[in-house]
């Protein structure tokens, strides 16, 4: 089962086991918003190597919609809820 990131990013999904672990890691005060992220991008884009080849202008570029996704659940702290 796939969860989405974003209603604006219905493309972009997870699987449900890391949706309930943000979810937990969202819960946490003490969890900062810049280790959400790099959990969450690094399960998004799993190959390091596209990571180490591009800019930041490059990645936007080719992974905009994941970024802005993985953007949206920090910002609002709230996973929506999965998709059959």
């Amino acid at each position: 089962m796939v969860a989405l990131i974003s209603a604006n990013y219905p493309n972009v999904v997870i699987n449900t086991t890391l949706k309930n672990e943000l979810n937990i890691m969202l819960k946490n005060p003490k969890q900062s918003s810049t280790s959400l992220f790099r959990k969450l991008i690094g399960n998004i884009i799993t190959e390091n190597a596209e990571w180490a080849k591009r800019n930041g202008k490059t990645m936007f570029e080719d992974y905009g919609q994941e970024i802005y996704a993985a953007l949206s659940i920090i910002k609002n702290k709230i996973l929506p809820y999965p998709l059959a």
